[in-house]
């Protein structure tokens, strides 16, 4: 295979995701638009709150349809997914994820980037404030963990590792992960959360155990904001010894799990 084939190999997934993206959110809003009567999308976001949410639900259930051939394919290609790891080692996979994810966004909230660059804040209150918390759950810590596991880590990542390697594959699927994103906090946010991602895909051979990381982590991020009022990327929601017990907390988890024998 040559290297332009390689290329275009690791980038096809990537691109049919977007456009699946794309198309889903036409049709939600479309929909949306004629059922309420709204011409302009952004009204129909500011009347109709959940339209955010159904739309990501649209997306993750569309691609987990047509991207299932493709994931199924590349499984013949690379060997089924195993799980390597006792149950010990998920379970600290999973906590060490939410509290790296939060302390990652503290990070990014304490620096002001969020500040300058606010276009993930707009995203943010579209798709979490005034909310259904039993939709919320089910799209951002159920629906949306499955789907971007299985294209960002079943797919992407286990095709750029077999041309790249395991440190080379984890980078190009944590980049393309918060290009995904489509904006510069969550891309570092993201970026940074699929670097850990595709190191439990790559330690434990599991997606479900990386489904599961991931649910953790948008979970926990749910359970601040609505429970506890808690915002990361605001400082003035949260004491600084947050982010440093979580720090702490995904640092033991990391050492613990990569720790051998």
């Amino acid at each position: 295979m040559t290297k332009g084939q390689k290329i275009r190999d690791v980038l096809f997934p990537f691109v049919y995701a977007i456009l699946i993206l794309l198309v889903s959110e036409m049709i939600v809003l479309l929909i949306a638009g004629l059922a309420g009567g709204y011409a302009d999308p952004d009204e129909i976001t500011a009347k109709m709150r959940f339209v955010p949410l159904l739309s990501s639900a649209g997306f993750y259930i569309c691609s987990l349809i047509f991207m299932r051939r493709m994931f199924l394919s590349d499984e013949a290609r690379f060997g089924r997914d195993h799980n390597g790891w006792p149950l010990w080692k998920a379970a600290a996979a999973v906590i060490t994820s939410a509290a790296a994810g939060d302390a990652v966004s503290c990070l990014i909230g304490g620096s002001g980037i969020s500040q300058i660059f606010q276009g993930y804040s707009a995203a943010f209150t579209a798709s979490f404030d005034g909310q259904n918390v039993i939709l919320l759950v089910a799209v951002t810590c159920v629906l949306g963990p499955v789907a971007e596991e299985v294209i960002f880590r079943g797919i992407i990542f286990r095709r750029a590792r077999a041309y790249l390697g395991p440190v080379g594959g984890a980078l190009v699927s944590a980049l393309l992960f918060g290009l995904y994103h489509a904006n510069v906090v969550q891309f570092i946010y993201a970026a940074a959360a699929g670097m850990l991602f595709a190191l439990w895909y790559h330690e434990s051979g599991s997606l479900k155990i990386c489904a599961a990381a991931h649910a953790a982590m948008n979970l926990w991020a749910v359970l601040l904001s609505r429970g506890f009022g808690i915002s990361s990327l605001d400082p003035a929601t949260w004491s600084p010894a947050l982010p440093v017990a979580e720090g702490i907390v995904a640092a033991a988890g990391i050492f613990c799990i990569l720790r051998k024998k």
